[in-house]
């Protein structure tokens, strides 16, 4: 769910956005909010752990960001 059959899911497009930001592209922020939003519509139903490292994803902290995208596109592949 959170990967997507073909890796399309809105954890990569939410990963890949953050990634890749460009305020100027709207179309994108605008892409990338709804990545965000589902990613976050998920993590309500996920176990603690995962709440965790979904929570984790929407740190202002850059190394939180990368560790628990790492690992969550780890055990979700």
């Amino acid at each position: 769910m959170l990967i997507g059959s073909k890796e399309d899911g809105p954890l990569i497009q939410y990963v890949n956005g953050v990634a890749g930001f460009d305020a100027a592209d709207q179309a994108a922020v605008t892409k990338t909010a709804e990545a965000r939003d589902a990613v976050k519509n998920i993590a309500k139903s996920a176990n603690p752990e995962m709440k965790v490292l979904l929570a984790a994803l929407f740190s202002s902290d850059i190394n939180e960001f990368k560790a628990s995208g790492v690992e969550l596109l780890t055990r979700c592949s």
